[in-house]
Formats: C-alpha cells, structure tokens, sequence
C-alpha cells in the first residue's frame, strides 16, 4: 500500500514539473508570417548538343538515350577519304625525307670539291671558271637543301590538319555523361551542322526558380528541401544580375545536394519558406474558441481579448491585427489541461 501511494506520488510530482516548465517557456504573440511554397524541376548542371563537325555516312552508332558516355566517341563516321589522304601523305613525306638525304649528301660533296678546286686555283693548276662552276653548283644544292626541308615542313602541317580531320569523323562527349535524346541512326548521311545527340552532366542537379527579392532572401537563411519527395539539402549555385520588370523576379538556380535517388531531369522540387506578413502569429495553445468567438488573454491582464483569425499556420494561428496586442506579449495557455479557461 505505502509503495502504490509513493508511486502515485511520483507520477504527481514529475506531471507537475513538466507542466511548470511548459508553462515557464510561455505563449507569446510573434511578428505575422506566412510559408510559402516554390516549386521547380530539376535539371544536369550542363548538357549540350552534339553536331557532326564533317559529312559522311554514320557506320556505328555507340550510345542510345539514357547511356552513360565513356571514352568510346558517339558515332563512327566513315573515314575512307581522310584515311587515304593520311597514306598519300605518308608517301609524300618518305619521298621528301629521301630527297633531302640526297640533296645533303651532294651538298656535303660540292663542299669537299669546292675546297679543294679553291687550293688548285691558288697554285694555278685549274681555270677561274671552273672554280666559279663548282662554287655555283655548291650554293644551289644548299637552296635545294633548304627547299626540301620547307616542303617536309608543309607535308608535316598537312598531316597534322588530316589527324584532326579524322577525329571529327568520331565526335565524342565528356565521359559521364547521359545521352538525353538521339537524332540520328546508323547508315544515315550526315553532313557539318546536323545534330548527333544531346548529352547532360546529370551528375549533379540544378532547379532554376524565378523569385521575389524577399523571397531570395529567404532562400539564403535555409539549407533543407525536397526532391521528388525525399528531404535534400541545398546551396545558391547563381543568381542573375537581371530583374525581370514583367514579373518583378530574379533567376536563380540552387545546387542540390545529398540527393540519393536517381539523378534525372524534371524531378519536382519543392522548397518552404517563412515570409513575414501583416498581422501578427498566436499560438494554438492559447487561443479560446468558444461560441465560435475566439479570444485570448494577455498575462498581465485578466480581460479576454477577442480576435480574427486569418488562417492557420501549423501550431500557430495568423490573426489580424488589433491595439491590445503586439509582438513579445505573454499570453495564458488555454488548453483544457492547464490554461485559464477551464469548464
């Protein structure tokens, strides 16, 4: 009997000190504020399209929609003309480095002769003209030295020109990237200009929204949203310098980020925001509704205050504005179990 008593007891005392600290945390009348709800669809933080940059007839088309882009290219335009372009240019080049041999090779000869027919001249052993001849075939051979070696430059540049000719018969895209949306197929004829495929970062998402300054400002003070109905964080990714006059709004676009489901355009966004508004905020807690006249009562005052009400907002309750009251005042808890307006 004397431990059911202190049991009671107990429980007596513990409803009691939590009923003390409710009541010692208060009920008080804030600013009016009102949530507002921005929706947006989400989008890859770049995407683009890619076009054939040569014409010719697709042979093989890697990726179809939804593929991820590896280091293979998106198509294989057929490389016939380019690829035999490449081997004449081979050709070339092997005959001009031979000529080029051939022209030092004699020019390192006319040198050693023109020596030694210059000792000659100085003993008068051979004629002036014959020294002037060998001098003269001497000094064109450098030229055709020289000669050969612009044109190994030039065969050089050449191939250089046909290498990147031949990768734009494979187009390619960053590697990670999704393949949104295809345009062409294989055996199709192509030509510079025609769309190949859209492709898209998807790897992370962006939501671009169109919003009121104090609205952005809003915006600024959270970090929590959802995404396609999974709670995400977020970040500012941009804001544009523009101000839209017809709508009286900004762009903006947010970073989502911890987002674990799959990453994909259009998913809906949606993102609540506290704005400040006429009229001041109550708590459910301490509002009397009876007779359908509701009311509260101030804690320094014993007179009922009556009010109208606006609308809800979770536990509180938007009402209009009134001189009895203003933000910061302490009010009465009105609930059955320990407000001041009991039956």
């Amino acid at each position: 009997m004397k431990k059911a008593l202190l049991v009671c007891i107990g429980t007596v005392l513990i409803s009691a000190s939590m009923a003390g600290h409710a009541l010692a945390a208060g009920l008080h009348v804030q600013q009016g504020f009102r949530d507002v709800t921005l929706r947006g669809y989400s989008r890859p933080i770049t995407s683009a399209t890619i076009a054939a940059e040569v014409s010719g007839v697709i042979i093989t088309r890697y990726y179809d929609v939804g593929d991820t882009v590896t280091k293979q290219p998106l198509v294989q335009i057929d490389p016939t003309w380019i690829d035999l372009q490449l081997r004449e240019n081979d050709t070339s080049l092997e005959r001009t480095r031979i000529a080029i041999d051939q022209a030092r090779s004699r020019t390192a000869w006319l040198e050693k002769e023109f020596v030694r027919r210059q000792t000659l001249v100085t003993q008068g052993r051979v004629s002036e003209s014959s020294f002037d001849e060998i001098e003269q075939q001497r000094d064109q051979s450098r030229l055709d030295v020289r000669l050969q070696e612009q044109q190994l430059q030039q065969l050089e540049v050449q191939r250089q020109t046909l290498i990147e000719q031949q990768k734009r018969h494979r187009p390619t895209a960053p590697a990670g990237w999704l393949v949104s949306r295809r345009y062409i197929d294989a055996e199709d004829l192509v030509s510079a200009g025609t769309p190949l495929m859209d492709v898209g970062d998807y790897r992370q998402l962006l939501i671009p929204l169109s919003v009121t300054a104090e609205e952005l400002a809003a915006i600024k003070q959270g970090s929590q949203a959802q995404l396609n109905d999974q709670a995400v964080g977020y970040y500012m990714h941009s804001i544009s310098p523009a101000f839209d006059e017809k709508t009286r709004k900004i762009a903006i676009e947010l970073m989502i980020d911890d987002f674990s489901g799959e990453h994909r355009g259009g998913l809906p966004f949606e993102l609540t925001v506290e704005m400040s508004d006429n009229g001041f905020m109550v708590p459910v807690a301490a509002i009397s509704d009876r007779y359908n006249h509701p009311r509260v009562v101030r804690m320094d005052q014993p007179q009922p205050v009556e009010i109208t009400i606006l609308n809800h907002q979770g536990d509180w309750v938007r009402i209009a504005p009134t001189d009895q009251l203003q933000p910061g005042v302490e009010l009465r808890d009105q609930t059955p179990t320990g407000g001041s307006d009991k039956p």
